[in-house]
């Protein structure tokens, strides 16, 4: 049967069987007004497809082809649909008035209006609205709120009627109004490719599927322009790299053009240069804002390499701090505290157990009785307590440190701090090169010590740059690595088998006090395995400190299914908007306007079908040693428009989990959806975040494969190059102060 499409049908609403208000797509039961279509017998009709605004009871006009569903039988897709106003009747007047998207219109003041106006009342209110101020019963805070409701209305009608003839589905008509508002139809209308710079909300191939349909040629310069930035980017934000290689770059501007003839990449990648948007170095084309932050921080850290200590710390102190410990330090742990209290820019570099948290709080305890004033930071809220456990003393979070407002960090008015002030910086391997060039921006205006504690073996930060390893492989700051396991430590299988990951050596399968390791052949045994050691933990240790940590995401042992599996056990009502109280969840991005950022995790306070009420313990990002933690939190609310932020935390990725430390992990390793994420230094981070207890559960062979696969894809960054190319060259800028004349 060929495929049996209307146009522009006119019918009533009979009932929403069902919507989803995030997506927009739901189904409907209308009148059957196809009466002579021998497809179509029965009363009513099945519609399905993304509407908004609908109501039972109202006039639609929809246009749409015949699908047949293998359960439901023969319903009409939606391709475009709206309200009908040219309503005339005082019922169908008086439900769009009030039932519709325009706010602040009760029963009573619609009743009013229909008295006054009659068949009217729609354009009146829609057009002439200053009109309804005259209706007894509408002050003026009732018409502001009518009146501004009716500007998004009209706003949103334009740009659904635009969008829906050139098929553009309500799930991108809706982010398009979200992000750019009454200018989204302008933009449209314009140069609809402006989008992907100005938001990485929209890929290329919506816009260019939008641009093509309109109209444009495939050869267009900004079509041309457009898609090579969108490669550019897409290639560094996917890969945190800087740059790409001209090689990968030219492929892709082919793939995602559709066009092989050089003469139009030639033409582009020159038009982009001449813009300032992207360097050309060598083989590799960098996205020039973060090739100038990798230079900005080269240059920051190698003056400071270059300048003097003035503060003075005795040997007495130091020799005090060390003395402090219940347990004698080592030669080399002893060598790196003096080290790097002695260092402007140091790197304090180990693995679990070899004494990094041991050797911070010592150099703290000297800062602090040398009165050498410092600032304990981290990338995530989870390790900055960890830095206030370690040293009694208060931590932020590198975002709260700096009053950041955006991703960007533009627009901050930096700390002042003291001459020689220590920025202190844990979890370095998750440190990007936008957060090292805003800290290393203090030291325009003053000299400080900057210290980076980290892992180089973990997995580097997910946004752009390899910091820490750049740093390390410069061989231009004061590196101290840290090989030997402390004697504490020596008993703990979860440190010794995160040593023979890290060394490459194959695990056995066995079953310790503090280390589990089983492989299932079946995945419904593994299930049950999880479910009742999972909930025995919980019990134990308390529902934020167990963590079940995966590689992917999707597939029957990824996270979301884990989640979904562990969740079904709260009993708790679970809302429409498919959360229930007391579940775990995570913030996904950052929400500068709630003080709440990627990867925090909180409990569920409320959840109804509206509104969903989560408290955070780690959102303000700033912990102040000394004291216990408030248990009430921060509570943020999240409804349809920002839930997309927020996801179930029972089990998350090993990124998710980086920089947090748990007592008890569950690594579930799974290649049913893949083998790219089976990595050697995934699962060492993986393992690393358990305390007291590590169980493994895998697929067979999943850990061999892990162990065996070092391979990486490398970053493209240029920061390390930088720093040897400084590092014997005092940098000359005006921006920068003569040291020698900052008082101290």
């Amino acid at each position: 049967m060929s495929t049996r499409s209307y146009e522009e049908i006119k019918t009533v609403v009979d009932r929403v069987v069902f919507y989803n208000k995030t997506s927009k797509w739901g189904v409907l039961s209308v009148r059957n007004t196809l009466l002579d279509d021998p497809i179509f017998l029965d009363k009513k009709i099945t519609l399905a497809g993304n509407f908004d605004e609908v109501y039972t009871g109202c006039e639609i006009i929809f246009s749409g082809s015949v699908v047949s569903n293998p359960k439901y039988g023969f319903q009409i897709q939606i391709s475009s649909l709206r309200i009908n106003k040219d309503v005339s009747g005082k019922e169908g007047i008086i439900n769009f008035l009030v039932k519709s998207s325009i706010r602040g219109i009760s029963v009573a003041n619609a009743n009013k209006i229909y008295d006054k106006f009659g068949k009217d009342s729609i354009k009146v209110v829609l057009h002439e609205t200053h009109k309804i101020k005259d209706i007894n019963g509408i002050g003026e805070g009732t018409y502001e709120e009518v009146r501004s409701s009716i500007q998004e209305y009209l706003r949103m009608e334009e740009l659904i009627n635009f969008c829906t003839k050139l098929g553009i589905p309500f799930s991108i008509i809706y982010k398009l109004d979200r992000e750019f508002g009454d200018k989204a139809v302008t933009l449209l209308k314009n140069n609809i490719y402006h989008i992907i710079e100005i938001t990485d909300e929209f890929s290329f191939n919506v816009i260019d599927e939008i641009a093509l349909k309109s109209g444009v040629k495939k050869e267009d310069p900004n079509r041309m322009r457009a898609a090579l930035i969108y490669c550019v980017k897409t290639h560094v934000m996917m890969n945190s790299s800087t740059g790409i290689s001209v090689g990968d770059l030219k492929q892709l501007f082919a793939r995602v053009t559709g066009i092989t003839d050089q003469i139009y990449y030639s033409t582009t990648i020159s038009r982009l240069v001449n813009e300032n948007l992207v360097v050309i170095d060598g083989a590799f084309v960098y996205w020039k804002y973060y090739y100038d932050k990798e230079e900005f921080a080269a240059t920051m850290i190698s003056y400071l390499k270059s300048v003097p200590l003035k503060s003075f710390i005795k040997e007495d102190i130091v020799e005090q701090a060390i003395s402090n410990f219940p347990f004698q330090l080592n030669e080399q742990q002893v060598n790196a505290v003096k080290g790097v209290i002695s260092s402007r820019v140091a790197v304090l570099t180990g693995g679990p157990g070899t004494g990094k948290s041991t050797i911070t709080k010592a150099v703290v305890d000297i800062f602090n009785k040398s009165r050498v004033h410092f600032e304990l930071l981290s990338p995530t809220g989870k390790a900055t307590r960890r830095m206030v456990e370690c040293t009694g003393h208060s931590a932020y979070t590198v975002h709260k440190y700096l009053h950041a407002k955006s991703a960007s960090l533009e627009d901050i008015e930096l700390p002042v701090v003291p001459q020689d002030t220590a920025i202190i910086i844990d979890e370095s391997s998750m440190l990007d090169i936008l957060m090292l060039a805003k800290i290393v921006e203090i030291a325009k205006y003053t000299p400080i010590r900057l210290i980076l504690i980290g892992d180089q073996d973990q997995l580097p930060s997910v946004q752009v740059g390899n910091v820490l390893s750049d740093i390390i492989n410069s061989e231009t700051a004061d590196v101290f690595k840290l090989t030997d396991i402390m004697r504490q430590a020596k008993d703990s299988h979860i440190i010794q088998y995160c040593s023979d990951i890290n060394s490459g050596k194959l695990i056995p399968q066995c079953e310790h006090d503090d280390f589990e390791y089983i492989e299932f052949y079946d995945d419904n045994d593994l299930f049950d395995e999880l479910e009742k050691k999972y909930f025995k933990e919980v019990e134990e240790h308390g529902l934020e400190q167990v963590q079940i940590i995966a590689p992917y995401k999707k597939g029957t042992l990824g996270t979301l299914n884990l989640n979904k599996f562990i969740s079904e056990f709260n009993n708790n009502f679970r809302s429409d908007l498919g959360y229930a109280k007391d579940d775990k969840v995570m913030q996904i991005r950052n929400d500068y306007s709630n003080n709440v950022f990627n990867g925090e995790c909180g409990t569920v306070t409320i959840a109804n079908d509206d509104m969903v009420h989560v408290r955070f313990s780690e959102s303000s990002g700033e912990v102040l040693g000394g004291t216990t933690p408030s248990t009430d939190g921060h509570i943020v609310s999240y409804d349809e428009k920002n839930l997309v932020d927020l996801m179930l935390a029972y089990a998350s990725t090993c990124h998710k989990s980086q920089g947090a430390e748990y007592s008890v992990v569950f690594v579930i390793l799974d290649d049913a959806t893949g083998n790219f994420l089976l990595t050697r230094k995934l699962l060492y981070t993986a393992v690393s975040r358990g305390k007291k207890k590590v169980y493994i559960y895998a697929s067979p062979g999943c850990l061999s494969k892990c162990i065996k696969n070092t391979s990486e894809v490398p970053r493209i960054t240029k920061l390390s190059w930088l720093l040897k190319q400084n590092s014997y060259n005092k940098p000359a800028s005006s921006d920068l102060l003569d040291f020698d004349e900052v008082p101290f």
